[in-house]
């Protein structure tokens, strides 16, 4: 039987470490290739996005490190309060530099994605082929618009990855468990973004939902948005 991840809270020290394994781990990500073309301006302009998403996160969210810095999980509840947005938004813009149009429209299009996640059918009669999933979805929300239902509050995963070279060790699935006991515990409901399709796939093993992708753009890649309900049950085995 192969041994649990240990999982701890991160520490600002960890801030430079952690940094660096989310820049190496998203530098080919589908999204980050189409934020930004070049390898190398791409890796560096995400290390300084980690870092303020990291700063930020100590303060007001949750970093969570799966062994010796191996994996990290960033968890932000969700609605933040206004004057941490702002604070955020400033650091963010000053991180990302000649790219800040492309980010932004990245930022406005995983907040259109958490209220599609949020307004996800629940319970039982919930559909599950991704046609209902996406018509049930399109009546939550004209529904929400008519004011009978609202978006609800929860922990959003911001950011997730395991260590390129460590991948396929159960290193995600240890940060997932490790929260999601806590999303249970409170009754929270979680919600992600992701663009790519295994960790969707891990996701759903876990218990999470999606109406189906939306592409960042036209010529974009999909985006999926994600939502677990508290005490969802696993659907298999996690990597």
């Amino acid at each position: 039987m192969q041994c649990e991840t240990a999982v701890r809270p991160a520490v600002a020290g960890d801030v430079g470490e952690l940094s660096a394994l989310l820049a190496e781990a998203f530098v080919s990500n589908p999204v980050a290739s189409w934020l930004i073309g070049g390898v190398a301006a791409r890796y560096t302009t995400f290390l300084r996005v980690f870092e303020v998403e990291l700063t930020q996160a100590l303060s007001h969210g949750i970093v969570r490190v799966a062994g010796d810095g191996a994996g990290v999980a960033v968890w932000q509840p969700y609605p933040m309060v206004l004057e941490t947005v702002t604070a955020h938004d400033r650091a963010l813009l000053g991180a990302v530099g000649i790219y800040r149009r492309r980010f932004a429209h990245l930022r406005a299009a995983r907040d259109e994605h958490r209220s599609a996640a949020l307004r996800l059918p629940t319970g039982p009669d919930r559909p599950e082929r991704p046609d209902q999933r996406a018509e049930a979805t399109e009546v939550a929300v004209a529904a929400g618009e008519a004011g009978e239902t609202t978006e609800v509050a929860g922990h959003e995963l911001v950011w997730w990855a395991a260590a390129p070279w460590l991948r396929r060790r159960r290193i995600g699935a240890a940060l997932l468990d490790d929260h999601q006991r806590r999303l249970d515990a409170a009754g929270l409901v979680g919600h992600t973004v992701t663009d790519e399709p295994y960790v969707r796939d891990l996701l759903a093993r876990h218990g999470w939902r999606t109406p189906g992708p939306r592409h960042l753009s036209p010529a974009g890649p999909p985006l999926w948005s994600m939502r677990r309900e508290p005490g969802a049950v696993r659907r298999g085995y996690g990597r």
